[in-house]
């Protein structure tokens, strides 16, 4: 990751390689890779911004081969609405592709978001996001490959707590309604995230990471799972993470807990225990 920042322009480039070997038995390989970029510009009274970012996921194993990749471009506007009111504004458009081609996903969105600062330590944010998606996938019959399509909505609130005190508390979640031609009133999703810690002594801090999604669809008759919305990075997971910085640039640390990922599309879960022990390094301007 590099942070740039000079005057009114701030610039966020980063990249994530991540491979994985799960099980013993039953292997399952997967190889992670997310990138992308940033850009704000500060004019008078707001703040302008540009986001940019693309991963792959791909995973093989004894009872999957699968590729998952995806692209996002958004627009981003930072300012006041009132004079104690901070507001953000974003709105982009996504592409997603699971399994070569049996799954071609286009999305358009825009979202926004109200901070309401009660003091220094403690902020609450409030928004509302939508989304219009269109799927296309391939269905294989016996004379030949046939393409279907799916349109829809995603839509509903979002909300942000923010504590800096005595310890740290951040907590997202939102709810959204999914309208498609092929779900049926009240299909909904759920996602939330949990990040709390503190430091214990001077060294040594504990954080906590929870992450949860789920999806309750109620579907049509001889539905095409492939028809279905299936988003990445739905890894449901709970860690504990305990480190020790010894110094400012310098923490080792080890980090346990469990995760669940699901491949809709596959109709398959990934799921168990793990334990890492890692060292973080910060460099500073060079």
């Amino acid at each position: 990751k590099y942070d740039y920042e000079k005057e009114k322009q701030i610039a966020i480039f980063q990249f994530r390689f991540r491979p994985e070997l799960i099980g013993f038995d039953e292997q399952v390989k997967i190889i992670r890779l997310k990138g992308g970029g940033t850009y704000y510009y500060k004019f008078t009274d707001l703040t302008g911004g540009l986001n940019l970012s693309a991963q792959r996921h791909i995973y093989s194993g004894k009872d999957i081969d699968t590729k998952y990749e995806s692209f996002l471009l958004s627009g981003e506007i930072l300012g006041y609405l009132f004079k104690n009111i901070p507001a953000d504004a974003s709105f982009g458009y996504a592409y997603q592709r699971l399994d070569a081609d049996d799954q071609n996903l286009d999305i358009v969105f825009v979202e926004s978001k109200f901070n309401r600062i009660l003091n220094s330590y403690l902020k609450f944010g409030y928004g509302f996001y939508a989304e219009n998606f269109s799927i296309s996938a391939l269905a294989r019959t016996y004379l030949a490959l046939q393409k279907n399509e799916n349109t829809g909505w995603r839509l509903g609130p979002k909300l942000n707590i923010n504590y800096v005190k005595i310890f740290i508390f951040n907590f997202d979640y939102r709810f959204l309604f999914h309208n498609s031609r092929l779900t049926l009133f009240p299909s909904n999703e759920h996602w939330f995230r949990v990040v709390t810690g503190k430091m214990i002594s001077g060294e040594w801090s504990v954080f906590l990471l929870a992450d949860y999604y789920t999806r309750n669809f109620k579907t049509k008759n001889s539905t095409d799972n492939n028809l279905l919305y299936t988003p990445i990075n739905l890894e449901n997971n709970i860690y504990i993470k305990l480190g020790y910085e010894l110094k400012n640039s310098f923490e080792i640390y080890l980090r346990s807990g469990y995760t669940n990922e699901s491949l809709y599309i596959n109709d398959l879960s990934i799921k168990g225990w793990n334990i890492m022990v890692g060292i973080e390094v910060n460099k500073g301007d060079i």
